[in-house]
Formats: structure tokens, sequence, C-alpha cells
């Protein structure tokens, strides 16, 4: 059975090739890092009252799983560069409101440019 909770593909910045992964780690991390639960946190983005900050912090936590080292200067580049790599990632990950059905469990960011 798929993982509703997970999305993974890849971003361009700075020259470099970023993979980025959405999953329940990445829901953890957030809690704990704002305080809030994570599904008002990406509520939020999908009403588009997301501060960039947020954004960034979101970014940063897709990025460490396969890049330990990302800093949040990387995650702000590729928000600037390539943010339809980054929501296509969490579209992905995400079911279709009103579905029953999970996401795809790994979404190709480029495929969505």
């Amino acid at each position: 059975m798929a993982n509703r909770f997970l999305g993974e593909g890849t971003a361009t910045a700075g020259g470099k090739t970023w993979t980025m992964r959405f999953d329940m780690n990445v829901l953890g991390n957030l809690e704990r890092l704002m305080g809030k639960p994570a599904m008002s946190i990406l509520e939020e983005m999908d009403k588009g009252q997301t501060p960039v900050e947020t954004r960034r912090m979101i970014c940063h936590q897709m990025l460490i799983r396969h890049q330990p080292q990302a800093t949040m200067d990387d995650a702000g580049d590729i928000l600037s560069e390539d943010a339809e790599a980054f929501f296509a990632v969490l579209k992905g990950a995400m079911p279709e409101q009103g579905s029953l059905q999970p996401g795809k469990p790994h979404a190709k960011a480029s495929e969505s440019r």
C-alpha cells in the first residue's frame, strides 16, 4: 500500500540538483520546530497564508533526508529558482481533497514544468 505522506522529487537551484522528500519525518520535525500541528501548517499553505520563513523551513526539512548538509539558504534558493518543484512534491504526497486515495508516492517534480 502506498504511503500518502511520502513524496519525492528534484529541484534545481544554485547549479545543483536537489532531492526533496516529504514524509512523516518532515511533518514531525515541523511540529517540533514550529510548536503547532503540521496539518495546521499545511492548511495555512493551502490558503496562501504561509510566511516565507515557514516555506523555507518546510523546504529545508524536505532536503535534509538526502542532503544533510543543506542549509536554510539552500532552501530559499530552491524556492526562488524552482518553487514549482517544491509545490509538486507537496502535491504529489498529499491526496486530493475529498479523496480517500493516497497521493502519488514518488512525484516527479520535473514532470510538472
